[in-house]
């Protein structure tokens, strides 16, 4: 039977006792229990044997350590028992009392001399070493002045027959003048530890014995020296200004560390105590003063350093840096100016100007901004400056005259109008790859637009750069306001700063004036130069090129007057409104006249041929009642403003702004009325103008019975219209025109019949048919196509009209509704004169 109470397992002696007193259930309880235990035990005893590990590691490296010992101590007995040689101890005690009863005697005096010569000879040596390391100045100075002092005991004694004496008072000579080159050379350094400074003036008093006042002496001579050497006029630049500088401001900051406190506390200190208890001095093995020392007299050993040590007060260190600082300014400016001259890039001057103003403004000496005075000098660095850059940025924009040569020398070359410029039709255009944006399409297409040829293209190319740098000198001068700000953590302890930031900004104001002036005077050479060539253009005899020279120089204006020089942020520095606003209104009248001619004398030409005398051809054409009136213009005017706008497109759609399209207007209507008065006062009204052309239509019927085939063959030669040749444009012009034997005979005919009818037969005559058709005319090309000046149309309008009397009010007003109208249907054809 199981026992119901809880198992433990710790009662049990063995497994079967588990199962005969347990059941199943309380069996495996006891398993569990007993797992349970043995990984308890497990972990304990990994961690006692973890540690009892650790503490056996220890164990073994201290009874290595303890081997390492042991071996050491037995080392040092051996050496101890090797040593405690009785024969080596009695040979050392026989030779001490030896060598103690030889140097009581008669060899003291050759050991002293050997001695001090000894020692003479390892301060040559040593002293040669610590120079040609650079080491410390001081060391070698003591060095030298125990040398010195060694030199003269021998000298005292009367030992200085010796060569070797000799020759080390000729080195010793020699190394003086290195020592003094070396401290020279470390006090002419621009950027060095207050310390070393210090050192390399204790050392200059030591060698040379001088006082507080003698060593500021040779300080500001040295760094006149450093100044001089640097600003050499054969090699000045900005670096060698701004090294210059820094060894000005270095000097002043120095001058107020060292002197007269800090040098009168290092003099003090160096004749303190006797010159052998420095440590330095004992520790150099070449002197040997463990030995050496003893035999040395005792003078030497005992001896102190002198130098004069002269109270140096604080106002006469003032003067003497104001008077050296007033040299060394005047000698700046001169060095500053004559570098400037050799300077061409703003960018260096303003560069330059940064430097030594910053480094002016950041100089904290209390001896340059109160005992000197620092606004003075730094306002005539200031005008030095900007001065400079006043002279470069005009010659900068000076740099313009390059293109006005540029258009000088592309304007009497010959070339052709819109030469080199491509087609928008053309299959290189249409051909042309649309990658990346199809930048090359669109900036080809721009140009064929504007009319862009190769000769174009070179001044927009060459005013582009220089706008280029005329924008990079802007910016350039507009950054001189902040080169000068200091930084806000900055103590401005002599409130120099907002005096700084305010002048600072004065100078970039100025400066940019400057630059608008500069611009300015450089257009207005430009125009001159642009003056000259356009008044050339006009008293050249040769039309063609005139135009083509017009068109060029038209172009090339408007580019500059479009393309004002302008800041990074698109600020124009300048306006151009005023530049060349004359000549462009002389050359549009050059270019408006040049094109226009051709077309005028085709109009002229047409104009001479048409057969005043006889009925207008157009009658049947006209509509209207009760009168019929012209509803169109007669073919001579259509294909007169079709060859006007043929030959402007031809001279690129970019010239016809709003005012050139005026100017060839004005110059056109100007022509025309000198055509029609030429061809129409010296004629008179055929017929009767109330009963229209009639009569007259009677005469031409039976003159036409007479001769119908010849008046047919001459019409017909009349109405070809010959191709007018650019070489024969003066003569069209002239109103030559070849006449038809033909034509002569049907005029003779006709007037034979007309004089038996009028006795003012002997004038021209013109049928009030044409008067019609030419009023319909002119109100169509004058008032609608080539309106400008409607006072003066409407008086020669009235003139004419009231000559001839062919038309009344409300005939006169149907006539100018039927050419609006008209104009309105066809002014699309002609786009170039709307």
């Amino acid at each position: 039977m199981a026992n119901p109470a809880s198992p433990d397992a710790k009662t049990l002696t063995n497994w079967e006792e588990a199962f005969e007193q347990y059941s199943i259930p309380q069996v495996r309880t006891i398993q569990k229990q007993i797992q349970s235990d043995l990984e308890v035990n497990r972990e304990k005893l990994r961690a006692l044997v973890r540690e009892s590990y650790r503490d056996l590691l220890q164990t073994a490296n201290k009874i290595i350590e303890m081997d390492g010992f042991m071996q050491k101590v037995e080392s040092n007995l051996a050496d101890a028992s090797r040593n405690c040689n009785y024969r080596l101890i009695e040979k050392k005690a026989r030779n001490v009392k030896l060598y103690q009863e030889r140097v009581g005697g008669r060899d003291r005096e050759k050991c002293t001399f050997v001695a001090q010569t000894a020692v003479l000879q390892g301060c040559s040596a040593e002293l040669s070493r610590l120079l040609q390391r650079n080491d410390s100045c001081l060391l070698a100075a003591r060095i030298f002045v125990v040398l010195r002092l060694v030199l003269k005991s021998l000298q005292e004694k009367g030992t200085t027959t010796f060569s070797i004496i000799t020759s080390l008072r000729d080195q010793m000579m020699s190394l003086r003048a290195s020592l003094l080159w070396h401290i020279d050379h470390i006090l002419r350094m621009i950027d060095l530890p207050t310390t070393t400074l210090i050192e390399s003036m204790c050392a200059l008093a030591l060698v040379k014995t001088s006082s507080p006042a003698d060593l500021l002496r040779h300080f500001l001579s040295m760094r006149s020296r450093a100044i001089s050497a640097t600003l050499n006029p054969s090699s000045l630049n900005s670096t060698v200004i701004h090294s210059g500088l820094k060894i000005f401001h270095s000097t002043l900051q120095y001058a107020e560390k060292i002197f007269p406190k800090k040098i009168s506390e290092a003099l003090q200190q160096l004749k303190s105590k006797p010159l052998f208890d420095n440590t330095e001095l004992r520790a150099i093995p070449g002197l040997n003063l463990d030995t050496n020392e003893r035999w040395l007299p005792e003078d030497i050993r005992g001896f102190v350093p002198w130098v004069r040590h002269d109270e140096l007060e604080r106002s006469k260190v003032n003067d003497s840096v104001k008077s050296w600082a007033n040299r060394e300014l005047d000698a700046l400016n001169g060095s500053i100016k004559q570098a400037l001259k050799d300077i061409e890039d703003i960018e260096v001057v303003v560069g330059l100007r940064k430097e030594i103003l910053n480094s002016w403004n950041g100089n904290k000496s209390r001896l340059l901004h109160v005992v000197i005075g620092s606004e003075e000098p730094r306002r005539k660095l200031r005008k030095q400056l900007n001065e400079r850059l006043v002279e470069l940025l005009d010659a900068n924009a000076g740099t313009l005259n390059r293109v006005g040569e540029k258009i000088e020398m592309l304007t009497i070359q010959p070339k052709e109008t819109n030469g080199g410029a491509i087609n928008l039709w053309s299959d290189a255009l249409l051909g042309m790859s649309l990658s990346s944006g199809a930048t090359l399409f669109r900036r080809t297409v721009k140009a064929a637009v504007a009319g862009h040829d190769a000769s174009v293209k070179s001044i927009i190319h060459e005013t582009r750069l220089w706008i280029k740098s005329i924008a990079q000198s802007f910016e350039l001068v507009k950054g001189v306001a902040k080169t000068e700000k200091l930084d806000e953590f900055d103590d401005d302890e002599f409130g120099l700063g907002s005096n700084n930031t305010q002048d600072a900004v004065d100078d970039s104001g100025r400066l940019l004036e400057a630059l608008c002036k500069s611009l300015e005077d450089a257009y207005k050479s430009l125009e001159g130069r642009l003056e000259a060539l356009v008044r050339a253009c006009e008293e050249k005899a040769d039309q063609e090129e005139v135009t083509t020279r017009a068109i060029f120089l038209l172009r090339s204006i408007r580019h500059l007057r479009l393309n004002p020089p302008r800041s990074v942020v698109s600020n124009e520095l300048i306006g151009l409104e005023w530049f060349a606003k004359s000549l462009i209104i002389r050359l549009e009248a050059l270019v408006s006249m040049g094109l226009s001619m051709q077309a005028l004398s085709l109009f002229r030409w047409a104009f001479r041929k048409r057969k005043w005398d006889k009925a207008c051809p157009s009658i049947p054409l006209w509509e209207g009642d009760p009168r019929p009136l012209p509803t169109q213009p007669s073919p001579d005017v259509f294909k007169f403003l079709h060859e006007l706008v043929i030959v402007m497109g031809k001279a690129g759609s970019d010239i016809w702004t709003p005012a050139a399209v005026q100017c060839l207007k004005r110059i056109v209507r100007d022509e025309v009325w000198v055509i029609v008065r030429q061809e129409i006062d010296s004629r008179e009204m055929r017929g009767n103008p109330k009963n229209g052309d009639a009569g007259v239509e009677n005469m031409e019927a039976s003159a036409g019975d007479n001769a119908p085939v010849q008046t047919g063959e001459a019409e017909d030669r009349e109405d070809e219209q010959p191709k007018v040749e650019e070489g024969e444009n003066s003569a069209v012009a002239e109103g030559e025109a070849s006449t038809t034997p033909n034509e002569l005979k049907t005029e003779t005919e006709l007037l034979a019949i007309v004089q038996s009818d009028s006795a003012s037969a002997e004038r021209p005559t013109i049928t009030p048919s044409h008067v019609i058709q030419l009023l319909y005319d002119l109100t169509y090309l004058l008032k609608h196509a080539l309106p400008k000046d409607p006072a003066s149309s409407e008086d020669n309008f009235s003139q004419l009209k009231n000559r001839f009397g062919v038309l009344n009010e409300e005939e006169v007003q149907r006539i100018e509704a039927s050419a609006g109208e008209y104009w309105k249907r066809t002014s699309l054809l002609f786009s170039l004169l709307t």
